[in-house]
């Protein structure tokens, strides 16, 4: 039985590492677009987290496809100004009694048609939305880029928001470790004292709570700074934040800087001379009013030009005529000119109930 049991505890085994072991797989790379560079290693300074977040960062990555998409709808407006051409061909087989494509007669015999056809067409009056289509798509590539910076600036302050925060964040970590060997140390002391009926044991108690807390602290310090590393990792798009370590800046004291002077009115003007998204507002503004004009025209008629050129062909032009011992196949013209009237070749069959055709008779003149 002991045999048995091993043996199943074997196959079980065997059966359950089988998988883990399919896993170790590499999976397929994802496209090479979506793939980030590299880690630099060393410390982070946090000229260097703003550097390579502006490289990296997904939000500013989609910002700019944002406005090369606004940029090709640009040029698509500024391409529709231009004339259009179109180039056609069909190729037809018809079977039994069928029509001819070309003259509208019901023919009893397989026919082969093709045609190609082009034409061109240009406008030459919409009510100028044309026009005002390209001003206020402009526009908007414009207040695009403008987007793209102010993304690219946002993404600098939060960066610099979540590098400082784990400055704190470790600072913090380290101000209740000390704390903590402190609290540590009393309890020691407390616990001497204690054995020499110095203090009560209430003393100890005490201490010790205190020690526990400050413990507490430590933990919670640890991971607020955990949650602040991983905050600024993805905002750079690393790939893990293990092993991510900053370089804590040499800050000044407080106390010896100066004093900031500075005008509020002064500075409300700069910011709304220098702010991106002030400027992409006002663009905005100026291209709803071009679509309004857009709107507008459509009171206005239209007037286009075009032009076209076909040209075709039909197999039941073809006749067959009996050479001797050999066929040949010969094109018959539709009407034939004969001493100033229109008639058929003695050839094909006559039918005088179809219009604009008089039947050749034995002796009628032909050529």
């Amino acid at each position: 039985m002991k045999r048995c049991y091993w043996l199943m505890m074997g196959l079980s085994t065997g059966l359950l590492a089988a998988p883990a072991v399919a896993q170790t797989t590499p999976p397929a790379q994802p496209p090479a677009g979506s793939l980030s560079a590299a880690t630099p290693a060393g410390p982070w300074s946090l000229q260097r987290s703003i550097d390579y977040a502006l490289q990296n960062n997904l939000t500013v990555r989609q910002q700019q496809l944002t406005s090369e998409l606004q940029n090709a709808t640009l040029r698509q407006s500024r391409a529709a100004l231009l004339p259009s051409a179109n180039l056609s061909g069909t190729q037809a087989w018809n079977y039994g009694t069928s029509l001819d494509p070309l003259t509208n007669d019901f023919v009893s015999q397989t026919i082969r048609s093709n045609n190609f056809s082009a034409n061109s067409q240009i406008t030459l009056f919409s009510g100028f939305q044309l026009r005002n289509t390209v001003k206020r798509n402009a526009l908007d590539s414009e207040a695009s880029l403008l987007d793209t910076e102010k993304a690219r600036n946002d993404l600098s302050l939060n960066v610099a928001s979540a590098f400082l925060q784990l400055v704190l964040a470790e600072e913090l970590v380290r101000t209740n470790e000390v704390r903590v060997n402190s609290t540590r140390q009393q309890v020691e002391r407390t616990q001497k004292l204690l054995r020499a009926g110095s203090i009560p044991e209430s003393n100890l108690l005490d201490i010790q709570a205190q020690q526990a807390s400050d413990e507490l602290n430590v933990i919670t310090a640890q991971n607020q700074r955990d949650l602040a590393r991983l905050s600024l990792t993805q905002l750079l798009n690393l790939p893990s934040p293990t092993g991510f370590q900053i370089e804590v800046p040499e800050l000044a004291d407080p106390d010896d800087e100066p004093l900031l002077e500075a005008d509020p009115d002064g500075t409300y003007q700069t910011a709304q001379s220098l702010l991106p998204e002030i400027k992409a507002a006002d663009l905005r503004v100026r291209s709803a009013q071009h679509s309004l004009d857009i709107a507008r025209g459509g009171y206005y008629p239209r007037l286009a030009f075009g032009a076209g050129i076909f040209t075709g062909f039909s197999s039941s032009r073809l006749a067959r005529v009996f050479n001797g011992d050999s066929t040949d196949v010969v094109r018959v013209p539709i009407f034939q000119n004969l001493s100033g009237r229109m008639c058929r070749r003695p050839s094909m069959p006559c039918n005088p109930s179809r219009p604009f055709q008089s039947c050749c008779h034995p002796g009628s003149p032909t050529n």
